[in-house]
């Protein structure tokens, strides 16, 4: 529940990002979207709170002004918050990629955004896409690599090939390179496993749709079988031998079918998944490749962060690591913020968003690099900017929202963060997550 209690110290005022509530179980919490700063609050906290202006020589008084609860009068946290989003919107120090090794799947997801085409990269195309990548990394401190799809693990021969070129130029020009992979988990077989960390891929990613009975209906294979057991027998073996420095991330999809089964997920995975890993819940939204079907319209409801406030905290207090997308300090909405990012399709097509995947709407190719013609629309991709919009500057989540989708922005189609009409449920899944071991 939000508290209406507005803090007051003198000399100074208050944040316009703070955010004070009170949990299901009364305890009151003192959060800042901006600064990212968390404290938890006695009665006698709130009873101060309450009687109006502070002391800024108390303890509680320097509390609040040391972690910028409250502020110098003459603080501009407009300025703070453009200054930051514009230094990271112009940094050019990294090359960002998505690099789509194949467009064809083993499972057919009903709700994938993709037409699996069945295209995979060819090794003439593979090495357009090495000397693009080499062309583009002078002065850059860093190349990060998603491998992507379809099933990129399909395709291991280009992840192998395009690895061994990036890390040695990487490691000749003192470039950092960090590789992720998203996957469905099907192919995490112990060697493919031993391969990709080989290729440094640290960073990987499955999805889960509920409990056996709801993963299977929506992923199986071609004869029908489910994919459920397979996936995992292979996570189990992933967290318990990768020698990853980083946690196996599992994302758990939702929609009104599968909801009720998320706790019989949670509770079937083996205790080494939970100790090794992150896990994450989105909403299943509607594609133009599914039909626009609706999959999860009832569950999300008008209040969508609702559900998935009370998965979090379930996860939190059966032993998961719960990943919390806006908690971070950052000041982008997604990878496709970044200057430098971009996806390569199998053709070596390149896009400016990771929900781009038609040849028609792609911006160049690796070959021959951003084409001429598709200029404006590469500059009208790259100048979107959450600071033209007075509506969003005058907002209390844009430091953790940053804006949303700049592809959907520029479509016209502005889209709020879950989370803006739950800052309370917000919090105080923060609060968990630092509190529960």
């Amino acid at each position: 529940m939000l508290l209406n209690a507005e803090i007051r110290v003198k000399g100074f005022v208050a944040s316009r990002y703070n955010v004070l509530c009170s949990t299901e179980n009364g305890i009151v919490l003192l959060y800042n979207l901006l600064y990212k700063q968390l404290v938890e609050l006695d009665n006698e906290d709130l009873v101060i709170i309450e009687r109006g202006s502070i002391d800024p020589e108390t303890e509680f008084g320097r509390m609040l002004v040391g972690m910028r609860y409250a502020i110098p009068e003459s603080a501009n946290e407009l300025d703070y918050y453009k200054f930051h989003y514009n230094r990271s919107h112009f940094d050019q120090s990294a090359l960002s990629l998505s690099i789509l090794t194949s467009l064809a799947c083993n499972l057919s997801c009903p709700y994938c955004y993709e037409n699996k085409n069945g295209l995979s990269m060819k090794v003439t195309t593979a090495n357009q896409v090495k000397d693009w990548v080499v062309n583009n990394l002078d002065g850059k401190r860093m190349l990060s690599v998603n491998w992507f799809g379809g099933e990129p693990l399909l395709n291991m021969k280009s992840i192998e090939m395009l690895s061994e070129a990036f890390i040695a130029h990487c490691s000749a020009s003192h470039i950092d390179y960090q590789a992720g992979i998203t996957t469905n988990g099907c192919l995490l077989t112990p060697e493919v496993v031993e391969t990709l960390e080989r290729c440094q891929v640290f960073n990987v990613q499955v999805t889960f749709d509920g409990s056996e009975a709801y993963h299977n209906k929506m992923k199986r294979f071609s004869n029908g079988e489910g994919s459920y057991k397979k996936n995992v027998e292979n996570i189990v073996n992933y967290c318990t031998h990768s020698k990853s420095h980083l946690p196996l991330r599992i994302r758990v999809n939702l929609s009104d079918e599968n909801y009720e089964s998320i706790e019989t997920l949670l509770n079937e995975l083996p205790d080494v998944v939970k100790e090794h890993s992150s896990i994450f819940f989105r909403w299943i939204y509607s594609t133009e490749t599914s039909g626009w079907k609706e999959f999860s319209e009832k569950k999300a409801g008008s209040s969508p962060y609702k559900g998935i406030f009370a998965l979090i905290k379930m996860a939190h207090e059966k032993g998961y690591h719960v990943e919390n997308r806006c908690e971070a300090v950052d000041f982008r909405f997604c990878e496709a913020d970044n200057p430098g990012y971009y996806t390569i399709d199998p053709l070596g097509n390149i896009y400016l968003c990771v929900h781009d995947y038609k040849p028609e709407v792609s911006v160049g190719h690796v070959r021959d690099g951003i084409h001429q013609s598709k200029e404006p629309q590469y500059l009208a991709f790259r100048n979107v900017s959450v600071l033209d919009d007075n509506e969003c500057l005058q907002c209390k989540v844009l430091p953790i929202c940053n804006g949303g989708c700049k592809k959907f922005r520029l479509e016209g189609k502005k889209q709020c963060i879950f989370e803006k009409d739950n800052l309370d449920l917000y919090v105080e899944n923060i609060y968990h997550r630092n509190t529960i071991v």
